[in-house]
C-alpha cells in the first residue's frame, strides 16, 4: 500500500495545508482546485483530489499507481485548454513521468510525495483507559468549562458560509477543534476501508499540527478500527503503560498519551471518524476518574459536536450537490427564479415578443464520419456548442435546446422588453467573433451560420405531460431557422429580418457597434411569406467610415434596382461595390457562394425578371427550394 502526501505552503500568509490519501491500485486519480462537486466548470476541469495552491488549475494532474511506482501525467486535453502551470519533478519540468517511493513532485508551491507503507504491521500495545459514550449521553448536560469550546464552536456558522469545497471545510474544522481544545497537538480525519481485513490499518485523509511545521501524526488503528467497526461511539483512551483495568489494549503511540476517537454518521462515508491526540498533566489512574472527569467528558463532548456538525454539513452538500447537477439541465433562467413561489405561473405558456436565435454548427456531421474515435470526436463538438450557448446565456438569452449540431436561443421570456433585440444581436456577434478566431488560431475546424427571428411566439414550459422543457414556439422560431440555413446560400455568417434590422438602425444608425446590409426578399422553403432579410456584420473598421459608407450605398442601391426587376443598373452597381473593396474582401464577395456572386449569378440566369411560383409579374423575391 501507499499514500501521496500533500503540503502546501502560502508564502505569503505562511499558511500550511496538508492531507494524506491511500492510493488505490490501477485507478486514475486526478488532483486539482476544482472539486467533482463544483458544476460551474466543465467535468475534464475537475478533480478527486483538491489542493489550495491558486497555481494549480481545476485538473491538473492524473495520477495511477501499479503498486509499486507513480505515474504521473499532466493535463493536455482539451490541447486548446491544458493545464497551465509547469509540473516539477527532480527540479526539472516533466509532463509524464514515474514517481518511486519517497521521490516528490512540485506544483506552485504544492509539493506532493508518494510513501510506501506496509499492510498492517504488528503494533506496539500498551494497556490503558478507555471510555466509551453514546452521542445521545453526549449530548445531555452542558458543558462543565464551556468558554473555551462555545467560543470555537461560534465560529462555525461563519465556516458554513465561506467554505467553498469538503477540502476547505475539512480544514476549517480541524481549526475550530484545535482552537477549542488547547491540550490538543494535532487532529485529523481518518478512514477504514470497510472492506479491509480485520488488521487494517486507517488511513488519514486530512490532518492538522498546532505546530504547522511538525508533520509527525500518527494514529492508533486499533482505536480507529474498535470506534468505527466495533462500538461506533465516541472513545477516549489514555495510554499508560503501568495501569492494567482496562480489558482493550490500544496502538500506542509515541509523543500523545490520550486520544479520542469519534465517528461520523455519515450515510454517504463508512468507517470514518474525527481523532484528536495530545498531552496532559492530568493523573488518572482509574476507569472511574476518567468516566467522572469533567475536563475529558468536556472534551469528549466538544468533538462529538463538532463531528455531528460535520456530518451534517457532508450531508447538506451531498443535497446540494445533487441539486446542481440537477440544475444543470435546466435553463439558468428557472435556476435563478426557483425560489420565486410564483415560478409554476411565471411557467405557464403565454403569448409574448420573441427574438429567436438558431445557430448551426457547421462542419460537425463531416468531422463526426472521419473521426472514429466517437467520444473524442463528441468533446470536440460540446466545446464548440459551449461556444454557441455561453454568449447566449451571457447576454440573459434562454437555450430552448440543442437540435443536433444546433442550439436554439430566445429572448423574451420571462418579460418582453424592447431590449431584447439589442442582447440577441450583441450575443450573435459575440458567438461569430469567438468562432472566427478559434479558426484562425487553429483551436477548432467548426464555423457556425446564425438565424435572427422577432415577432410574436408561446413562450414558458412546453412539452408532454411527463417531458417538457422550457422553449418558444412558433413562426419566429421558424424564420431563425430558415435565416440560419439561407447563411449558406447567401455565402454569410449572420441573417436577421426586418424587425431586427429596424430596432438595430435605430439604436445604432451609424453602425459604431455593428451594421446591416439588404440581401433583398425571399420564400424561405416551406413558408409562404415573402420577406426582406439582411445581413447583420460586425461594426465598420475601414480607415475611411465615409468612404466605407458611400460604398456600401452602392450596394443598398443595386439590391434595391434589383428587387424592383432593373437587372442592368443592379448589375453596374454591385460591380462598382465589388471594384471598390480591398483584393482579399472581392474575392471574398465575387467567388463561387460570395454575397455579391449570388445576386450576379441570379441576374446571369435570368436576362429578364422571372416569373414567380404563383405564375405572377417579379416582385422582386429569391424563392428558396430547399430549407
Amino acid at each position: 500500500m501507499a499514500d501521496l502526501h500533500s503540503r502546501y505552503d502560502n508564502p505569503q500568509t505562511g499558511e500550511r495545508s496538508v492531507w494524506r490519501y491511500t492510493l488505490p491500485e490501477g485507478q486514475d486519480i486526478s488532483i486539482g482546485r476544482r472539486p467533482l462537486t463544483d458544476h460551474d466548470v466543465p467535468d475534464w476541469n475537475r478533480s478527486d483530489w483538491v489542493v489550495k495552491d491558486e497555481r494549480v488549475s481545476g485538473r491538473h494532474v492524473i495520477l495511477t499507481f501499479d503498486g509499486k511506482e507513480l505515474r504521473v501525467r499532466r493535463r493536455l486535453e482539451p490541447t486548446d485548454r491544458p493545464a497551465i502551470n509547469p509540473v516539477f519533478y527532480k527540479g526539472v519540468q516533466n509532463d509524464e513521468f514515474k514517481l518511486m517511493p519517497g521521490e516528490s513532485f512540485t506544483i506552485g508551491t504544492t509539493t506532493f510525495t508518494l510513501q510506501l507503507r506496509e499492510a498492517a504491521p504488528e503494533e506496539t500495545n500498551s494497556t490503558g483507559l478507555t471510555h466509551t459514550i453514546s452521542r445521545k449521553d453526549l449530548r445531555m448536560g452542558g458543558f462543565v468549562n464551556a468558554q473555551r469550546p462555545l467560543m470555537a464552536l461560534a465560529e462555525l456558522p461563519s465556516i458554513l458560509r465561506q467554505a467553498q469545497d469538503d477540502s476547505a471545510l475539512e480544514e476549517s474544522v480541524l481549526d475550530v477543534i484545535l482552537n477549542g481544545l488547547p491540550i490538543a497537538d494535532f487532529a485529523c480525519f481518518v478512514q477504514i476501508d470497510p472492506l479491509a481485513g480485520p488488521d487494517a490499518r486507517a488511513a488519514i485523509t486530512r490532518y492538522k499540527h498546532r505546530n504547522q511545521k511538525d508533520d509527525n501524526v500518527n494514529v492508533s488503528h486499533r482505536l480507529v478500527r474498535h470506534t468505527t467497526r466495533d462500538v461506533f461511539k465516541s472513545v477516549i483512551y489514555i495510554w499508560d503503560k503501568k495501569l492494567s483495568e482496562s480489558k482493550l489494549s490500544m496502538t500506542y503511540t509515541p509523543g500523545t498519551d490520550w486520544a479520542i476517537c469519534t465517528p461520523l454518521e455519515e450515510q454517504s462515508t463508512l468507517n470514518r471518524a474525527i481523532y484528536v491526540a495530545g498531552q496532559t498533566t492530568k493523573n488518572i489512574l482509574t476507569a472511574d476518574q476518567l468516566k467522572t472527569d469533567v475536563d475529558f467528558h468536556d472534551h469528549q463532548k466538544f468533538v462529538n459536536l463538532v463531528a455531528e456538525f460535520f456530518a451534517s454539513m457532508r450531508e447538506m452538500r451531498k443535497a446540494e450537490d445533487q441539486n446542481s447537477r440537477l440544475r444543470r439541465y435546466l435553463p439558468r433562467r428557472i435556476v435563478a427564479m426557483m425560489q420565486n413561489s410564483d415560478l409554476d405561473k411565471e411557467l405557464d405558456p403565454k403569448v409574448a415578443e420573441v427574438t429567436a436565435l438558431f445557430c448551426d454548427l457547421r462542419g460537425a456531421s463531416k468531422y463526426a464520419e472521419e473521426n472514429k474515435d466517437l467520444l473524442q470526436s463528441w468533446k470536440r463538438m460540446s466545446l464548440a456548442l459551449d461556444d454557441m450557448v455561453t454568449p447566449i446565456h451571457e447576454h440573459g438569452g434562454v437555450i430552448g435546446g440543442l437540435q443536433g449540431d444546433a442550439a436554439v436561443g430566445f429572448w423574451g421570456w420571462p418579460s418582453s422588453a424592447v431590449e431584447q433585440i439589442d442582447s440577441a444581436v450583441r450575443a450573435a456577434l459575440s458567438i461569430r467573433r469567438i468562432f472566427a478566431r478559434n479558426l484562425e488560431l487553429e483551436k477548432s475546424k467548426f464555423n457556425c451560420g446564425i438565424g435572427l427571428a422577432h415577432g410574436e411566439g408561446v413562450v414558458g414550459r412546453l412539452g408532454t405531460y411527463d417531458s417538457f422543457k422550457l422553449d418558444a414556439y412558433g413562426d419566429t422560431m421558424n424564420l431563425a431557422s430558415r435565416l440560419e440555413s439561407m447563411t449558406k446560400h447567401f455565402g454569410v455568417k449572420i441573417l436577421v429580418d426586418e424587425a431586427i434590422r429596424n430596432r438595430h438602425v435605430k439604436v445604432d444608425p451609424t453602425g459604431l457597434k455593428a451594421r446591416v446590409r439588404s440581401m433583398g426578399k425571399v420564400k424561405p422553403a416551406g413558408m409562404n411569406k415573402r420577406l426582406a432579410i439582411f445581413e447583420l456584420m460586425p461594426a465598420l473598421v475601414d480607415s475611411d467610415p465615409e468612404e466605407a459608407g458611400i460604398r456600401y450605398a452602392l450596394w443598398e442601391t443595386g439590391i434595391a434596382a434589383f428587387i424592383r426587376g432593373e437587372f442592368a443598373n443592379a448589375r453596374e452597381l454591385i460591380e462598382r461595390f465589388t471594384a471598390s473593396l480591398s483584393r482579399t474582401r472581392k474575392a471574398f464577395e465575387l467567388n463561387e457562394g460570395g454575397p455579391a456572386h449570388v445576386f450576379l449569378d441570379f441576374m446571369a440566369k435570368h436576362k429578364d425578371p422571372p416569373e414567380t411560383s404563383e405564375k405572377k409579374p417579379w416582385d422582386g423575391t429569391i424563392e428558396m427550394n430547399a430549407k
